[in-house]
C-alpha cells in the first residue's frame, strides 16, 4: 500500500481498485488463497468507512502516513494511522485508537489514567512504575473499546486476527514496562514493528 505514502485521507474507491488490482495479477494456483484475501480485504475496506464516518461525525480527522500502526491527538482530534497496513489490520488499529477516544470521555478517565499519557513527557513521572501501569492500563482498555465499538456498528472483524494484533502491540508496551527506570528509548523499534507485521 505504498500508494498511501503520497495519499493523506482514506479513499475508498483507491482501496478498493488497489485490491482488486492485486487480486487480478495474482496466479491462477494462488486464486484461492487470494480470493479469501480479497473477501477480507473488501470487507475490511467497507467496515473503514463505517469506522471514518463514526470518526468524521465526532469531527475527528484520519491521516494516513509513515510511521508505526497509529496514534490518537485528542488536542488536534486527529488519528494518524500507518500507510503500510493492509485494510484489515488498520481496522484494528483504527478501532484501537478510536478506543482511546472512547476510554478518554469515559467518566472518571481522567483520575484513572492520570499518570498515564498525560504525563508521557515529565522528564520525572515519565520514568516511573505507576507511569508505566497506568498506560498499560489505558492501552489495553482501548483496545477492548475498539471491540465492544466493533461490535456495536455490526463490523464483521475476525476476532482471532483482532487478538493477534492487539497481542502483537500489547507485547511491545509490556516489554517497555518492564524495562529499567531509566529507559527513555522508543516503546518499539521500527525493525521490531516490522518484524511483528510480517
Amino acid at each position: 500500500m505504498g500508494y498511501l505514502n503520497k495519499v493523506a485521507e482514506f479513499d475508498p474507491v483507491v482501496w478498493r481498485e488497489r485490491v482488486l488490482s492485486r487480486y487480478a495479477g495474482s496466479t491462477s494456483k494462488d486464486k484461492n488463497a487470494s480470493s479469501a484475501r480479497l473477501m477480507k480485504d473488501l470487507t475490511a475496506i467497507s467496515s473503514l468507512i463505517i469506522l471514518t464516518d463514526w470518526c468524521l461525525s465526532r469531527e475527528i480527522s484520519i491521516k494516513y502516513k509513515r510511521m508505526i500502526n497509529g496514534q490518537y491527538s485528542p488536542d488536534d482530534r486527529q488519528i494518524s494511522l500507518s500507510s503500510s497496513l493492509s485494510p484489515e489490520k488498520c481496522v484494528y488499529v483504527l478501532l484501537h485508537e478510536i478506543g482511546h477516544i472512547l476510554v478518554g470521555t469515559a467518566s472518571g478517565s481522567q483520575e484513572r489514567y492520570s499518570m498515564g499519557w498525560a504525563q508521557a513527557f515529565h522528564p520525572t513521572i515519565k520514568r516511573t512504575v505507576q507511569h508505566r501501569l497506568d498506560i498499560l492500563e489505558e492501552e489495553f482498555d482501548a483496545w477492548n473499546r475498539g471491540a465492544k465499538l466493533a461490535t456495536k456498528l455490526k463490523l464483521k472483524i475476525d476476532k482471532t486476527a483482532y487478538g493477534l494484533m492487539r497481542a502483537k502491540c500489547m507485547k511491545s508496551y509490556v516489554m517497555w514496562a518492564a524495562r529499567s527506570n531509566n529507559y527513555d528509548g522508543p516503546i518499539i523499534t521500527n525493525k521490531e514493528m516490522k518484524d511483528e507485521q510480517e
